[in-house]
């Protein structure tokens, strides 16, 4: 991949409107992995397995004989909302059994504090969102070495406030995850937030970037798969050889563009 910066289009970008820029807030910390302390990724817990970066990706490895687990507590939710949670995933080696790898395991709960607390259940057919793309016992399909992704749109029960938000690996599966992500409302109100602002745009082949130099930047898919992670320069960052006839999001920074390529 050839990067190269032109800090004059900057300018031409400013005059470009149509391109949209999401302003939906990830309540999720560090859901991209980025940070680390020495054994985790920050704002993480891991139990029974252990936790290594692997590129963009936290790798977990089960390590006891009953499941691993990934999970982060996501504060200041409110009753009646709707959330919309994401996430990518790859199941390096399935274990011992098909099919049976690993699946979310998310839960709501009032929290006021470490002595006043309780588990919620959803409500409706929230039920069958909270625990797996099937239902309470289901787990994530088994694609060896295939990243693929997951995400639902869920409704927080009375006296909701925070919701936890785990993954389990089972059956000595190694699977690696990334792209996490909590953001209020669904996803068709996610794209409705969507304002007239300059941003990534696409010319003759080429996906153009606005963004500080040294930002992180991201394209993915619509499916949420990452097809490229660059380092920008001071301007505007150009990014080749990226796959064409789709729609592209690009997030540089905490800004979200959707590029038609």
């Amino acid at each position: 991949m050839r990067l190269f910066t032109k800090t004059w289009m900057m300018a031409a970008a400013i005059c470009i409107a149509g391109f949209a820029q999401v302003n939906a807030q990830n309540l999720v910390q560090n859901g991209d992995f980025s940070v680390w302390a020495t054994d985790k990724p920050e704002s993480w817990y891991v139990y029974d397995a252990t936790a290594t970066q692997v590129d963009d990706a936290c790798q977990i490895v089960q390590t006891s004989t009953s499941k691993g687990t990934l999970l982060q507590h996501v504060n200041g939710l409110e009753a009646g909302k709707q959330y919309t949670f994401s996430l990518d995933f790859k199941v390096a080696t399935k274990g011992s059994k098909d099919n049976a790898a690993a699946r979310v395991w998310f839960r709501w709960q009032r929290y006021a504090s470490s002595t006043d607390k309780e588990w919620l259940d959803p409500v409706g057919d929230d039920l069958s969102k909270m625990h797996g793309p099937g239902g309470d016992t289901s787990y994530f399909e088994d694609k060896e070495g295939e990243w693929q992704s997951y995400s639902a749109t869920i409704t927080a029960p009375a006296k909701t406030t925070s919701l936890e938000y785990e993954f389990r690996v089972y059956n000595g599966a190694t699977v690696l995850f990334k792209n996490c992500t909590l953001v209020e409302g669904t996803s068709s109100s996610i794209e409705a937030n969507v304002i007239e602002t300059p941003a990534a745009y696409a010319a003759d082949g080429v996906v153009y970037v606005p963004a500080n130099a040294g930002e992180r930047i991201v394209v993915s898919n619509v499916a949420g798969q990452t097809i490229a992670v660059v380092t920008a320069e001071e301007g505007v960052t150009a990014i080749n050889n990226l796959p064409a006839n789709q729609i592209l999001l690009v997030k540089a920074g905490n800004k979200v563009s959707k590029v038609i390529f």
